[in-house]
């Protein structure tokens, strides 16, 4: 910038003596010094070229910045977002936790209250099949297929605690049912006298059962025990038997008929 400004002013001295009237110059004078204006001249170029370009760096330095000040700005927008983000996700992982807690803990009860009702439905189990052994055989006949759901390990089924309740229930609601109705069946039985017949029986729920062969000479009273029905021959009630069956049968009318009866306590389980 310095040997610019010089040559220019040079320039401007040589141009000011020549409008003095200064004295005419040699040749090589002449020649020095329009050396000097060309110099000047191309000096000047040189400089307004580089404040052109100062210029347009000023410019491009300035639209530059403009952007990454809008850059700066939108990624300091994402950062707030994702601060804001963070901050929630951690509020729903602090909720996720306690909620996680809550079900461990009730997966905790649970497994404690199975456990209880698995040592229930065994018991329940184990008490209706010790019931099966002194029922009738039309009452076992009718719950077979639900009897078949029972587990054959009850320790290590992995038949649900609902399936196995539902095959007690209906195994109950069958005997239930049975209990409050007179049912007549026919029978091959043993006679006390020796030699087996078919003979027709009554149940009277599960409390109290009679039978009578076709010709009525035998005849017998059930009850039922801990090992199965009892049965005591009873031939002097043959007839009245006979009468009842009939009745049942529709082969007789209604009537009243005095039957044997034997009290007994039941069979507990």
């Amino acid at each position: 910038m310095q040997s610019i400004r010089r040559t220019l002013g040079l320039a401007a001295l040589s141009a000011a003596c020549a409008l003095a009237g200064a004295p005419t110059l040699s040749a090589q004078a002449v020649d020095t010094e329009g050396n000097s204006v060309d110099a000047a001249r191309s000096a000047l170029e040189e400089w307004v070229a580089v404040r052109a370009e100062i210029a347009a760096e000023k410019r491009n330095w300035t639209v530059g910045k403009e952007v990454l000040t809008d850059r700066i700005d939108v990624l300091k927008g994402e950062i707030e977002s994702f601060r804001a983000r963070i901050a929630e996700a951690r509020v729903s992982i602090g909720t996720a936790d306690d909620e996680l807690d809550e079900l461990r803990a009730d997966e905790v009860a649970l497994a404690t209250a199975s456990d209880s009702v698995q040592a229930v439905v065994i018991d329940y189990e184990e008490r209706t099949k010790s019931l099966l052994t002194c029922m009738p055989v039309p009452l076992l006949e009718k719950v077979e297929v639900i009897r078949q759901r029972f587990p054959e390990d009850p320790a290590t089924t992995k038949m649900s605690l609902s399936q196995r309740f539902v095959t007690i229930a209906g195994i109950l609601n069958e005997l239930n049912k049975f209990n409050g109705e007179i049912h007549q069946t026919s029978e091959v039985r043993e006679l006390a006298g020796g030699g087996t017949s078919e003979v027709a029986t009554i149940y009277v729920g599960l409390g109290q059962a009679y039978y009578v062969t076709a010709d009525g000479s035998a005849a017998g009273v059930g009850i039922p025990g801990p090992n199965g029905w009892a049965w005591t021959a009873r031939n002097d009630a043959a007839q009245q038997i006979a009468a009842a069956v009939a009745i049942l049968n529709d082969e007789d009318v209604a009537a009243f008929v005095r039957l044997p009866l034997t009290v007994h306590r039941g069979v507990r389980r």
